[in-house]
Order: C-alpha cells, then sequence, then structure tokens
C-alpha cells in the first residue's frame, strides 16, 4: 500500500509540474489564448503542431525568447497576420517592431541561405539570423511562408519589444506631481 502512494504522489508531483510549465500564455489581437510549450532538451527541431500552442525554442546561450509555430496551425496563422504596432500579451504587454521576411533558397534546408525580401539580398542563414536577433531583450515569433504551394518557400520572423509608457500619460499614473503646481 505504501509503494501505491509513493507512485501515486510522484505521478500527481510529475502531473502538476508539468501542468505549471503549460499555464504560461500569450494573447495574440483576435485569438483565444495560446499555450507556451516549452521545447524538449537537446530537440531543436521540435515545434508543437497544436493549433492554439507556440514552443518556446531552447536556444543554447539564450539572449532572445523565441516561440516558433507551423505556419499550418491558427497560431501560425495568428504571427503571419501581425503587423507593425500590433499589440501581444505574453507575460507584459509587447508591441511588434519589425517584421523580417526571407526566402529560403533551398526551402525544406534549416541551414539554407535566404533572400531578404525587402532588399532582394542573399544571405547566408547565419547573418539572417544574426539581423534578426540583434537585441537580446526582444521577443521573436518565427513561423514559414507558404507561397506557390510550397509550404516552406520562406520564413517569417516577428519581433517584439516590450511596450512602454508614453512620458505622455505618465501623468495618470503619478497625478499627485501634478497637482502640487
Amino acid at each position: 500500500m505504501k509503494t501505491k502512494m509513493l507512485v501515486l504522489l510522484a505521478v500527481l508531483v510529475f502531473i502538476i509540474g508539468t501542468a505549471e510549465e503549460l499555464i504560461s500564455t500569450i494573447n495574440f489581437p483576435d485569438m483565444p489564448p495560446v499555450v507556451i510549450i516549452q521545447q524538449p532538451t537537446g530537440d531543436y527541431g521540435f515545434v508543437s503542431s497544436a493549433e492554439y500552442a507556440v514552443t518556446e525554442y531552447n536556444i543554447p546561450g539564450g539572449g532572445n525568447t523565441i516561440f516558433l509555430a507551423h505556419s499550418f496551425t491558427e497560431t501560425g496563422r495568428a504571427i503571419l497576420r501581425l503587423k507593425i504596432g500590433d499589440r501581444v500579451i505574453i507575460d507584459k504587454n509587447y508591441v511588434v517592431v519589425r517584421i523580417y521576411e526571407f526566402e529560403a533558397v533551398k526551402p525544406t534546408d534549416g541551414y539554407s541561405p535566404m533572400i531578404y525580401t525587402e532588399t532582394g539580398e542573399t544571405l547566408s542563414s547565419s547573418r539572417a539570423l544574426d539581423m534578426v536577433f540583434s537585441n537580446p531583450e526582444q521577443v521573436v515569433f518565427q513561423t514559414c511562408i507558404e507561397k506557390n504551394y510550397n509550404p516552406y518557400w520562406g520564413r517569417l520572423f516577428v519581433v517584439l519589444e516590450e511596450e512602454l509608457i508614453s512620458n505622455k500619460f505618465y501623468w495618470l499614473l503619478n497625478p499627485i506631481q501634478y497637482l502640487e503646481y
């Protein structure tokens, strides 16, 4: 009996621990909350196929927060719809500040050279990623771009930064300072 109780307790601890990891959500405009799924350690190719989920990429060395979604999921389509200025809520408010679109020279190769569609310049995959991940404080969403019936035609990177309160609204948070004058 004691062994069965210990096994049950171990199962409950596992379930609760797993549930805590999955509780984090992202709120995109006009969409139900999206669950954040952690990428399994060392499995850098894993991306969840769940409709309302993103995979948090476990990049060695860290820096940026990177979320991946397949373009055929509801979440991937939401990423494709994002525009400059759109707000996304993760743990704080974030705003879309930059969108990078690349055409993959070899679409099914993750290390393929990429053509930056804004300039037509061909870049190595590492140079293109350096361009996208230039600021370690940003959040980046990545999905594939389907074009010409090819689901892997290109890559879309949506860069977000934490939304800061504009100075013109500062008085709303600190009205006493303004009433004293």
